[in-house]
């Protein structure tokens, strides 16, 4: 089955607002997806997370001033 990344951020919005537990039939139905879709989605969230999480910068800033 194929996830998209909008698929992935359905979830995810859900996720973030924290009113349901993912388990809950009306968290699937809040994110519209489908039921297989959001069963995949549980099943392989930590793969999909790290495939489709927005890159982050790992180098911090550095602050510090010349003056």
């Amino acid at each position: 089955m194929k996830i998209t990344k909008s698929n992935f951020d359905a979830y995810e919005e859900v996720r973030r607002y924290g009113r349901w537990n993912m388990f809950d039939p009306m968290a699937r139905l809040s994110s519209g997806l489908d039921k297989d879709k959001y069963l995949a989605i549980i099943e392989n969230y930590d793969t999909l997370k790290t495939k489709f999480q927005e890159k982050k910068e790992t180098t911090p800033w550095d602050l510090t001033s010349t003056d």
